[in-house]
């Protein structure tokens, strides 16, 4: 293989590596923005029934 090619395969595993990483950190992200709201929402209708 020549250098070229070895260079390009590497880096193409490296952006695979990379956008999979952010997909996770993504769903991550959204999940604690899901769970906070949800919170909220728990302790705010707790809240105005009293």
């Amino acid at each position: 293989m020549s250098e070229k090619s070895k260079l390009h395969k590497s880096r193409e595993v490296w952006k695979k590596k990379a956008i999979d990483r952010a997909t996770k950190v993504r769903a991550i992200r959204k999940e604690i923005r899901r769970l906070k709201k949800n919170e909220i929402n728990l302790k705010g209708g707790q809240g105005s029934q009293s």
